[in-house]
């Protein structure tokens, strides 16, 4: 059971990792290299969002594993209900915070406008292209252990694909 489970899992960590690098060279050959630099810029924010995900995720899983190895179905169920509501708001609030304040996400991210302010509208127009895919990357983060855990290993590859393949276009 463990290794068709690590098997996906690394998978999906790939089509993540493959999706970063497409966006650096589609990014930087066809926008050009103060595009590219505000999209790197804003790894950070990324990171951030993935570091909530992941807590939900890694959390959940394991309190989930351990509910259902001893027979607490319920409880498990409560589990992964409150794992998927977790997730669906901090989503919600991202979203909103890159909506409202965007310059505070770039502070965030450490990056001062006053020294490069150039960067600034390819900084923006990247968050607002992004912002539509934060509820996807947070409930795919949060969803793919679960799934796993349901024997929905296909699943989870054909999502991380999906994200990936979303995340060029």
């Amino acid at each position: 059971m463990f290794l068709p489970a690590a098997i996906v899992m690394i998978f999906t960590q790939m089509t993540g990792v493959i999706a970063n690098i497409i966006d650096g060279v589609v990014t930087s050959r066809f926008l050009g290299p103060d595009a590219y630099s505000a999209v790197s810029l804003l790894g950070p924010m990324v990171n951030i969002i993935l570091l909530f995900a992941s807590f939900i995720s890694i959390g959940g899983q394991i309190v989930c594993s351990h509910k259902v190895g001893t027979g607490a179905r319920d409880e498990a169920n409560a589990v992964f209900s409150f794992s998927i509501l977790s997730g669906a708001l901090i989503g919600a609030a991202f979203v909103l915070l890159c909506l409202i304040a965007p310059g505070v996400l770039f502070r965030i991210c450490g990056v001062s406008l006053s020294s490069r302010p150039e960067l600034y509208t390819y900084m923006l127009s990247y968050l607002r292209g992004y912002l539509f895919g934060i509820p996807a990357v947070i409930m795919t983060q949060v969803l793919s252990p679960y799934l796993v855990m349901d024997n929905g290993k296909h699943l989870v590859s054909i999502s991380a694909m999906v994200l990936c393949i979303t995340d060029i276009a």
